[in-house]
């Protein structure tokens, strides 16, 4: 019995290493996630970032006491938003985009009244 024990922790030993992908499985699938952009401008360590519903912002919270909201389409930084005396660590926009807030290590939650969306003609 001892024999077969051992052979099962072993077998069971070499699965644990193929399910924590250290044993290579063939090269990378065409539908591999890539790289779209990088944003840049906090000037220390982001701890929460939000989409807008209409997917056309990103909100970010930072250790530097600060939001940035960024314009998706192209990737620019559309504003900073300034008003905690502690890391930012939570961001989430309400369901209607009209409202975001910030929840910080200050002890405090703000809300954010967002501007209307610019209409573009077509």
């Amino acid at each position: 019995m001892k024999t077969n024990a051992a052979r099962m922790d072993h077998a069971m030993v070499c699965l644990s290493v193929a399910c924590m992908g250290l044993l290579p499985l063939g090269p990378l699938s065409a539908q591999e996630p890539k790289l779209r952009d990088t944003l840049k401008g906090h000037k220390q360590q982001v701890f929460s970032v939000s989409y807008s519903p209409d997917g056309g912002t990103l909100a970010s919270g930072s250790v530097d006491e600060t939001i940035k909201l960024w314009d998706l389409k192209t990737c620019k930084e559309r504003a900073t938003l300034k008003g905690h005396k502690g890391d930012v660590i939570s961001v989430a926009f309400s369901p209607d985009g009209k409202t975001l807030a910030s929840g910080s290590w200050d002890k405090t939650i703000k809300l954010w009244e967002m501007p209307a969306a610019k209409k573009t003609d077509k």
